[in-house]
């Protein structure tokens, strides 16, 4: 069963222990060729408390359903927090680390790495040794609607800038609307640093 439990769930052997829950029952069956077949009776979840239906059939016929209590623990190496944070700190090297954790029961999407580049802040408060989700960090907002930003389109020798306004805030990556102070025109720009935005020719 073991191999059945391995094969079927989402992890690599070494994050896994999976425990028996009782003792499989003695079964006493005629004589004939024996074979299993094994599938989860606990819909899609694959750790914690699962069971699993054991169908034994002797000579191509069922002779007994067993159902075998199992429970999952699954491991994974994800992003802890190394100190108390405070909402709006920046996550920067060192105030995280990877950190074998297990994760049987963990509900929220936890998170295996992070781009330091991205600049990320703590959106709420962190304790230390919490496991960093996907709802405890974000970028930050290097945009502001009615600021005053730096556009510019093209590349090289190409390349021209102007000043623009934007109309709304935006995070690094973000498309917001911008007004050309000089035509007046509003378009589309992408944000690409603190108050600077490209527009897509």
């Amino acid at each position: 069963m073991e191999t059945f439990l391995q094969e079927k769930l989402s992890w690599e052997k070494d994050q896994l222990i999976i425990e028996f829950k009782q003792r499989m029952p003695k079964v006493f069956l005629r004589e004939g060729a024996i074979e299993t077949k094994m599938h989860f009776k606990s819909g899609g979840r694959k750790k914690g408390h699962l069971i699993v239906q054991v169908d034994v059939f002797v000579a191509g016929q069922r002779e007994k359903t067993l159902n075998v209590p199992v429970y999952v623990r699954v491991f994974e190496e994800v992003l802890v927090t190394k100190k108390d944070m405070v909402r709006g700190e920046p996550i920067v090297a060192g105030a995280v680390d990877l950190e074998r954790v297990e994760i049987t029961h963990m509900t929220k999407k936890w998170m295996k790495s992070i781009d330091f580049s991205q600049n990320h802040i703590a959106s709420r408060q962190l304790k230390e040794g919490q496991v960093l989700s996907l709802r405890d960090v974000q970028v930050p907002t290097v945009v502001k609607r009615g600021q005053f930003v730096h556009m510019s389109a093209g590349e090289g020798k190409l390349r021209v800038s102007t000043k623009g306004m934007a109309k709304q805030d935006g995070r690094r990556g973000d498309w917001i609307s911008v007004q050309n102070l000089a035509s007046r025109r509003i378009v589309l720009a992408r944000v690409v640093g603190a108050g600077e935005v490209r527009v897509a020719l």
